[in-house]
C-alpha cells in the first residue's frame, strides 16, 4: 500500500473491506454511479469506502474552468465531494496535504 494512504487505512474501522481510489475520470465520467455506491451494500463485502487521492482534487480544480461540456460535469464532482467531506461521510476519505508531505518524506 501507498505510504500516503497508510494513514487513511487505519483509521478506517475493520468492518470495512473494500477500498476503491478514485481518478479524475471516474469522478467526472461516472458520479452518479458513485453516488449510488458510497451507500451501497455489497453482499460479502460490505459497503466501499471511496478514497480521493490529492492529485485528484487538484486536478479537478483545475479542470473546472475548462471547456463547458467538461466543466459542469467537475463542478458536479467537486459539489459531490465537498458534501461528502463537509458532512464527514464514513466510508468518503480525502487524502490531506498532511498525507501527501508525509508520503514525500518517507
Amino acid at each position: 500500500m501507498d505510504a500516503s494512504l497508510q494513514h487513511i487505512h487505519t483509521i478506517i474501522t475493520l468492518q470495512d473491506k473494500l477500498y476503491l481510489v478514485l481518478d479524475t475520470n471516474v469522478l467526472i465520467s461516472h458520479l452518479h454511479f458513485l453516488v449510488e455506491l458510497k451507500d451501497y451494500a455489497i453482499k460479502g463485502v460490505g459497503r466501499p469506502v471511496l478514497i480521493v487521492p490529492w492529485i485528484v482534487m487538484q486536478e479537478l480544480d483545475a479542470l473546472k474552468s475548462k471547456s463547458s461540456t467538461v466543466s459542469s460535469k467537475v463542478r458536479e464532482a467537486i459539489s459531490f465531494l465537498h458534501q461528502c467531506f463537509a458532512s464527514t461521510h464514513p466510508r468518503v476519505r480525502g487524502q490531506t496535504m498532511k498525507e501527501v508531505s508525509d508520503s514525500v518524506l518517507c
